[in-house]
């Protein structure tokens, strides 16, 4: 099955939904500056989705299928370190583990603006 576009803006929204649950979680741990970090990491993928949406993707339409493997990679990990945090898991590294993979997801899709 061919990867699509909606596919990997769905990967995307994914994305950027675990950003907001990890701010979210962090707010009611009490972590404000990490709380605040995930919010502006959030709102830089938004505005990086929303370029994406507003240009002719014909540009990469080609690289779908990798590129939203990436994401899905980029996903998983954050999703468990979420997980992790929401769990109050050593949450240090958990935090900064899905900083990290939002600011993967946010250089892959600048990648694909011009």
């Amino acid at each position: 099955m061919a990867t699509t576009r909606h596919e990997m803006i769905d990967e995307l929204l994914v994305t950027r939904r675990q950003a907001q649950r990890l701010a979210l979680s962090l707010r009611f741990q009490g972590k404000e500056q990490q709380a605040d970090a995930a919010e502006q990491k959030e709102a830089e993928l938004t505005a990086r989705i929303d370029e994406l949406l507003a240009i002719a993707m014909e540009s990469w339409v080609h690289r779908a299928a990798e590129l939203t493997a990436q994401l899905k990679g980029i996903n998983q990990r954050l999703t468990a370190s979420v997980e992790r945090v929401r769990r109050r898991e050593k949450n240090v590294a958990h935090i900064a583990g899905a900083l990290g993979a939002i600011d993967d997801a946010i250089d892959l899709v600048a990648r694909l603006v011009p």
